[in-house]
């Protein structure tokens, strides 16, 4: 019988393209970007760049040998968040509106000391997310408890595969409960400590996309179009947090606004994550990996799907290494570009490129 990939060749090529771009502009070490439709799991685009040209016949760069989308293992830093909102909001430990005090930015928790790069007070749980308090979402992580946060985390596919059947796929990080340390309950919590792979986070955001069904990926067409899910949290969470993540692109406050797009809803989070230091010990302070990972509904101009994407960008080394200055446009143009082209199959009047060539000279002016 045919096999159908679920690639499509021209979002896999402006993938490619926008990828690239950001990877140099950020003089960055490596980019990875996967792009998969919310509902039915099928993925639409995988990107990595330095990549291998098996057809040049050069030996290629270590780094591009590996497949990054399965294979990287990265720490998730602050893109875990909207998981761990989800979670507590599920479990009834919290409410999107209650107030938590964010400690002005430091907190100190055992022997450790927990800060945020942005220092807030008293906020509603809501803008925790949606300002990214490290402090907030680990006092969260603190009611969860490990059991409940750990189980939460398998659910969302962390530590399992993601259903590609890629040979060579990592299940990440996910150490069982018995083996965390007292401070992990609420490193955890913002994506510390715990170590996840492209295609699990991009499986991970599109539950709440989908209204807490979350889809298992997949590179070719099932023969008989089924599709396989499993329910993480009830509709009703998953839309507080997609309510969330809208915020994180459209409040003044919100930390990724670069990935704003006029017309569509664009929901998403910013990550900045330390890597850790090569010895093993602590983390780097000069190495960090920055991304965006979120989702776009097309319906307002005629594109009735919503599709997830993550960008990462892996070692940034330009005036900025923040997910929301270095991932967010590269997400926001891959998404443009990519609505165009479905909107021009769907033969909706999406907008025009003269909109996405203001928005590109947009980006340039953002750069300075």
């Amino acid at each position: 019988a045919p096999v159908s990939l679920t690639i499509d060749s021209y979002i896999q090529l402006i993938m490619d393209e926008e990828l690239e771009r950001g990877v140099l502009d950020a003089h960055a070490l490596r980019g990875v970007a996967v792009m998969v439709d919310s509902e039915t799991g099928e993925v639409l685009g995988v990107s990595q760049t330095p990549f291998v040209d098996f057809n040049k016949g050069r030996i290629p760069d270590p780094r591009s040998m590996i497949n990054a989308a399965a294979q990287l293992v990265y720490e998730p830093g602050s893109t875990l968040k909207p998981i761990v909102a989800a979670a507590a909001i599920e479990k009834g430990v919290v409410k999107e509106d209650e107030l938590i005090n964010c400690e002005e930015g430091r907190y100190r928790f055992g022997r450790k000391i927990i800060r945020d790069v942005h220092p807030i007070s008293v906020v509603p749980f809501r803008r925790v997310v949606i300002e990214s308090s490290n402090i907030g979402i680990a006092k969260i992580g603190v009611r969860l408890g490990e059991e409940a946060l750990y189980n939460y985390l398998k659910k969302f596919g962390f530590g399992e595969f993601s259903g590609t059947g890629i040979p060579g796929e990592s299940r990440g990080i996910l150490r069982p409960v018995n083996r965390w340390a007292k401070i992990d309950v609420a490193t955890h919590s913002f994506g510390q400590g715990i170590a996840v792979t492209p295609f699990q986070m991009v499986r991970a955001i599109s539950a709440i996309a989908n209204d807490g069904l979350m889809p298992s990926l997949s590179l070719v067409k099932p023969p008989n179009g089924t599709i396989t899910y499993t329910r993480v949290v009830s509709p009703q969470t998953a839309r507080k947090v997609q309510a969330m993540l809208m915020s994180v692109v459209e409040d003044a406050r919100g930390t990724g606004k670069r990935a704003y797009i006029k017309g569509v809803r664009v929901s998403g989070k910013t990550g900045t994550a330390q890597k850790p230091k090569k010895n093993g010990v602590g983390y780097s302070k000069d190495r960090y990996v920055a991304s965006f990972v979120g989702f776009v509904d097309g319906s307002p101009i005629g594109v009735h799907r919503t599709l997830s994407l993550i960008v990462i960008i892996d070692e940034p080394k330009g005036g900025s290494i923040f997910g929301g200055t270095v991932a967010a446009p590269v997400f926001r143009r891959i998404m443009i570009r990519t609505l165009n082209y479905l909107g021009m199959q769907a033969g909706s009047g999406v907008r025009d490129d003269i909109e996405y060539m203001a928005g590109l000279k947009q980006d340039k002016k953002h750069q300075t």
